[in-house]
């Protein structure tokens, strides 16, 4: 159903892009018949080109079908005339399984062949004919056969947009079984376009130092569940709401703020759930080393585990300007680990040696 919905928002697009070429073609057309009446000899010329071109047409064979095609194992293949400003020809967009390639394919002797490319920049050679009374074949390089068939795509009718309020995420799946969660690559925003009702499975879930408060449908409060099982059986739009937990943000306000450990001093910053520190020490009058650290906080434990950490070495004139800066490494890691009361932390960072050092809130100069 997924690869449903983009191949009908895909058809969309397509037609979208068509109507321009066609209408740019209407445009050339209108203008190439008021030449023709201004000139005979200018349209004696378009009649000679005309003919020769409908020739090489002749020779290399001519392409009959056009539009959304699927196999047995539900891989999806479409061919669509473009007429774009940069770019004219036959548009191949290729599904199998969960990859996506798509392309510009010259026609050569009756068929499609070339190179389409996905989103990484990955190609796949192929070629595409003509098979039985309106059937495709896609053959690749490696000689793998798909044989399609006239994809019908039925008209959608019911329109669910899905969004969410605040700091979280949501996921959602067809059916009653509950949506993994990528944490990597989740959704704020989602649209499921369906021709018929059907039962799909929605789940909200914040992001460090918000909670989930509820769901809303069409504006108004509609379940506290985080993970909702429902049959969409007409238009509607559901927001998962999200707001800071109080907890965290009463604990990140305690945290952020001045620290020292001996000659060492440290500032930290929470912004939601993200900590910024900088910390200096300073060797002598004219020395100091400085590591500049970011990285997401745990609510639960308030630990920062930090990669790409910076650290340099600054050398200072006798005025105080820094006369040279030296940066040793960009790639640091470690923790900090605060308490709960931000009244300290502890660092550990893998390059230094020695123990962790443990750093004190400043005083207030209040």
């Amino acid at each position: 159903m997924k690869k449903q919905i983009c191949v009908i928002l895909c058809a969309a697009m397509i037609c979208a892009l068509t109507a321009c070429g066609g209408q740019q073609a209407a445009d050339s057309g209108a203008a190439d018949s008021t030449a023709a009446a201004e000139s005979s000899v200018e349209t004696a010329a378009e009649s000679v080109e005309d003919t020769a071109a409908e020739s090489t047409a002749a020779e290399t064979g001519e392409w009959t079908r056009e539009g959304y095609f699927q196999d047995a194992d539900e891989n999806f293949l479409s061919v669509t005339w473009m007429d774009l400003d940069d770019e004219k020809g036959w548009y191949v967009g290729f599904a199998p399984g969960e990859e996506s390639y798509g392309g510009f394919l010259p026609l050569e002797d009756g068929k499609l062949t070339g190179t389409l490319e996905d989103m990484e920049g990955g190609a796949l050679k192929v070629t595409v004919a003509e098979e039985g009374e309106d059937g495709l074949m896609l053959e690749t390089e490696d000689g793998t056969a798909y044989h399609f068939s006239v994809l019908d795509i039925p008209e959608a009718t019911i329109f669910v947009n899905v969004n969410v309020e605040g700091r979280g995420n949501i996921e959602y799946a067809e059916g009653e079984t509950a949506p993994e969660i990528d944490e990597e690559y989740p959704y704020q925003s989602a649209v499921i376009n369906l021709a018929e009702p059907t039962t799909y499975t929605l789940l909200a879930w914040p992001e460090a130092g918000w909670q989930f408060v509820k769901w809303t449908k069409d504006g108004a409060d509609f379940s506290e569940e985080a993970l909702l099982t429902l049959e969409l059986a007409e238009s509607a739009e559901y927001i998962a709401v999200f707001e800071p937990d109080e907890k965290w943000a009463a604990a990140s306000e305690a945290i952020s703020g001045e620290y020292v450990c001996d000659r060492a001093q440290a500032q930290v910053d929470i912004h939601d759930s993200s900590a910024f520190v900088a910390i200096q020490w300073g060797g002598s009058a004219t020395e100091m080393a400085s590591w500049v650290i970011m990285g997401d906080i745990d609510p639960e434990t308030l630990t920062v585990e930090y990669t790409d950490a910076m650290k340099s070495q600054f050398t200072y004139k006798e005025d105080g300007s820094v006369e040279e800066e030296i940066v040793e490494y960009s790639d640091g890691t470690g923790t900090i680990t605060f308490k709960e009361d931000g009244s300290g932390f502890t660092w550990h960072d893998d390059k230094s040696d020695g123990e962790d050092l443990v750093f004190e809130k400043a005083p207030s100069e209040s």
